[in-house]
């Protein structure tokens, strides 16, 4: 199966757009935990979530995209 199969498999369910929304507000909530003061001093902490910012947000940008390809809207 290639991806854009499984995408087209996953776009037909009922709770397609929950995922979409459920991955931004993933993305949001760490982009606010980079930003809390408490986290500020702690480089290894920083450093895991820009990259779970960064992963997050690739995911769900691709997602999106290959929607938008489809002729779908968001």
């Amino acid at each position: 199966m290639t991806f854009k199969q499984a995408l087209s498999r996953l776009r037909g369910r009922d709770d397609w757009e929950i995922v979409l929304s459920y991955l931004k507000d993933e993305r949001e909530q760490a982009i606010g935990d980079f930003q809390l003061s408490d986290n500020l001093d702690k480089c290894c902490k920083l450093a895991r979530l820009a990259g779970e910012i960064s992963a997050l947000d690739r995911i769900h940008q691709t997602l999106k995209d290959e929607q938008k390809r489809s002729g779908e809207t968001v």
